[in-house]
């Protein structure tokens, strides 16, 4: 867990509260971005299953925990919990209400953009040995908050997604590979060269994260999602 969080931009607060205000039904809100999905929760939450896959977890306001095995990570407005690996977890909303509710960005990794950053990189990262079951917290600010920032106001202009999101991903990719956790993510993204389970930008997030995120039947949530990934979806 880090020292401290950083504080959110208020550009970014309020890009994302103005989106989820103008969205219909409940949360998670799929956007015109593959892979790009918006969390928002008025109110605490008890604690649900979940499973994780590769992705970047953005807490943008509000709180939140995730348990893996016997470990508890806990994370909040200026962090972000990184996965780099499909894995059943428990996670629960621990700081929210009506007048300021739990908003989260999550933002699934492009393996294949990836590697080609880390291919490009002078200096090769080097993991620490810090990350726990491939999950772990790091603060989030500066150009990585920029660079959600950017994306979330791409939702306003559908037709530019194609061409500029990909540029966002990349920028993405490098600042999280020349962080300090570059080295947990090096591993992921090696380790995707020898496994079908590759992320790739095809398939609707809210096919299942309904499930993933907010589902408390964890037996139906095991028999229904739970199964061999194929490459086709994306978490």
């Amino acid at each position: 867990m880090p020292a401290g969080s950083k504080t959110m931009p208020d550009s970014l607060v309020e890009a994302v509260t103005r989106y989820t205000n103008a969205q219909r039904g409940e949360s998670p809100f799929a956007t015109a971005i593959a892979g790009f999905t918006i969390l928002r929760s008025n109110n605490e939450k008890h604690p649900s299953h979940t499973i994780l896959k590769p992705a970047l977890c953005v807490v943008v306001q509000g709180a939140k925990w995730t348990s893996v095995g016997t470990r508890r990570f806990q994370y909040k407005a200026g962090q972000a919990l990184v996965i780099s690996i499909e894995i059943p977890s428990v996670s629960r909303v621990t700081e929210a209400r009506p007048g300021r509710p739990y908003l989260a960005v999550v933002i699934e990794f492009d393996l294949g953009i990836m590697r080609e950053v880390m291919e490009e990189l002078d200096t090769p990262a080097v993991a620490d040995g810090k990350a726990v079951h491939g999950i772990f917290v790091t603060n989030f600010d500066g150009a990585l908050a920029d660079c959600v920032l950017r994306a979330v106001r791409l939702l306003d202009k559908p037709k530019a997604i194609s061409a500029l999101y990909p540029a966002i991903m990349r920028e993405i990719c490098y600042w999280l590979l020349a962080g300090p956790h570059g080295g947990e993510i090096a591993l992921m993204t090696l380790a995707g060269r020898h496994t079908p389970r590759i992320v790739k930008p095809s398939t609707s997030y809210v096919t299942v994260s309904r499930s993933l995120f907010v589902s408390r039947n964890w037996p139906r949530l095991r028999s229904s999602v739970h199964r061999p990934f194929t490459g086709n979806s994306k978490r």
